[in-house]
């Protein structure tokens, strides 16, 4: 059953908005593994903040090696 994102708590992090988002569509872990060609474990542990610190070092690193700053390779993934 999809919630309104204004009854539930401000996100702090990826992995709270993330779980949030997913329940504002209305969508189970299973569900959203699904669209992003993973399983539900995957969500789980984004969800859960295990993939952030992972993916943050990655994203430093790869912009540190580039000799960009991280929201150089940010705008780029989102345009």
């Amino acid at each position: 059953m999809p919630h309104d994102l204004l009854t539930l708590p401000k996100p702090k992090t990826l992995g709270e908005f993330v779980r949030a988002r997913r329940m504002v569509l209305g969508l189970s872990q299973l569900q959203l593994s699904k669209l992003i060609g993973g399983d539900a474990s995957k969500v789980s542990r984004i969800e859960a903040g295990s993939l952030e610190h992972k993916l943050r070092q990655s994203v430093h690193k790869l912009a540190k090696a580039l000799k960009v700053d991280v929201q150089t390779l940010i705008d780029f993934v989102i345009k």
